[in-house]
């Protein structure tokens, strides 16, 4: 088990994701963690290695707390933790009181239920009844008013999923009063800390979501952004502005026909009014990542060497381009000593497949030392990719390594069928559910 310290984005590629403490193994079963550095109350994720599921757990200075993990039904990806030691109710508290809510049943209900009136009157009447249970059970802390926070959150992400679901049309004055009745001002976050919730972040884009639904201007993200402005403020404000510019982005991935003229102009007016610095960062990732798009590699990219594994063959990127022209690619950055990158081709097999399928060719690209050549070509020969396999001399220091900002592998990039970037940080091919984005 592991305690990882998440960055408030947490988008691939820009994530900063760290390992705190120290573990020391006393016996088969027992591990004793010890984090030293936390000087404040912070939100960390527990995870187990190699499994998918995640808690998110807030942990206070001074806690000391016995965790016993109980894998549910024998899947080591569904786990639950209880706490024993200083400030045990709050930890388990939180685990207990979401599992009760039991968020799952309002949705359901959002289809069930017919009129629109009746299902935010169900929302509401689990809003105060939520609420009542937090400040009877918790006592006066950090962990109280964020629970609170999130539970405002998810009267929002409700309402979004009922969007969804039904044809039932929420005006933008009802939404308005249900907004007021819950934020009567703009809307600031009121500590930090809940930023780094996914709860609370992910509800506070559905509010943002259906704020801005229904916008005609011509330059549409122009004008999401003032109804941002309009009611957010602070941190919260910066955060949603710098996700939605990237989301901007993701769709134009998809579709050419999005107007990259109006995020060229929005860049240029807007980046340098974001305070905050993260998301600073993060509007430059996005338009970076953008400027890439639908174009073909720069010359200083195309002269790079590539070498093929099976037979020592030497390309530039150019004429490898050249070779694969008309084929619409997916490149899979790797590496022999990459374990995640080695897992990810075993559990995204079916997916990759898929992929294929569709009219996708998979090339290899190794990010070895030109010293490990040997190594590489046996390695791509056990996980049977030795036809398509290469290796770039220089790794991560290569113009091809820096153009793609490739700072950690695996990492996926989709080469249209006219040697032009169509995608430069596909999903990993395990977690791809919507193929259709993904055709030739």
């Amino acid at each position: 088990m592991s305690f990882q310290d998440w960055s408030v984005i947490r988008t691939t590629g820009f994530v900063e994701i760290k390992n705190i403490g120290a573990i020391e193994v006393t016996s088969d079963s027992t591990h004793r963690f010890v984090i030293k550095t936390l000087g404040q109350p912070n939100i960390v994720v527990a995870s187990l290695y190699n499994e998918r599921d995640a808690k998110q757990i807030l942990i206070t200075p001074g806690d000391t707390l016995f965790a016993v993990i109980d894998f549910k039904e024998n899947k080591k990806d569904r786990f639950e933790v209880i706490f024993n030691g200083r400030n045990e109710e709050n930890y388990n508290a939180y685990y207990d009181l979401n599992k009760e809510f039991d968020r799952d049943t309002i949705m359901k209900l959002a289809k069930s239920v017919e009129s629109l009136e009746k299902y935010i009157q169900i929302i509401d009447n689990n809003y105060s009844s939520n609420t009542k249970k937090i400040n009877e059970i918790l006592k006066p802390s950090v962990l109280k008013d964020l629970m609170l926070n999130e539970e405002k959150a998810c009267v929002f992400q409700y309402l979004d999923y009922r969007k969804q679901v039904s044809k039932e049309k929420l005006s933008k004055s009802y939404l308005l009063s249900i907004k007021n009745r819950y934020f009567p001002d703009k809307i600031v976050c009121e500590n930090p800390l809940y930023m780094k919730s996914y709860q609370y972040t992910i509800g506070m884009g559905y509010l943002k979501d259906l704020l801005c639904e229904g916008i005609t201007d011509e330059n549409q993200f122009i004008a999401a952004t003032d109804t941002i402005e309009k009611y957010f403020a602070g941190e919260l404000k910066d955060y949603l502005i710098a996700t939605s510019f990237n989301r901007a982005i993701n769709k134009y991935k998809k579709n050419k026909e999005l107007n990259a003229t109006e995020l060229d102009h929005w860049y240029y007016d807007n980046s340098a009014k974001i305070t905050g610095n993260t998301y600073a960062k993060f509007i430059q990732f996005s338009y970076d990542n953008f400027r890439i798009l639908n174009n073909p590699f720069p010359e200083n990219v195309l002269i790079e060497k590539i070498i093929q594994l099976s037979d020592s063959s030497v390309y530039t990127l150019c004429s490898f381009l050249e070779k694969y022209k008309g084929a619409q690619l997916v490149i899979d950055n790797w590496a022999t000593w990459c374990g995640p990158c080695l897992h990810e081709m075993m559990v995204g097999k079916e997916n990759i497949q898929k992929l294929k399928e569709l009219g996708n060719t998979f090339v290899y690209i190794s990010m070895d030392e030109i010293h490990d050549f040997k190594k590489a070509k046996k390695k791509a020969i056990e996980l049977g990719i030795i036809k398509n396999a290469y290796l770039i001399p220089g790794n991560f220091k290569t113009a091809y390594a820096r153009y793609f900002s490739i700072s950690e592998i695996p990492r996926y990039i989709m080469i249209d069928v006219n040697g032009n970037v169509k995608n430069s940080r596909m999903p990993y091919p395990s977690n791809i559910s919507n193929f259709f984005d993904y055709r030739k």
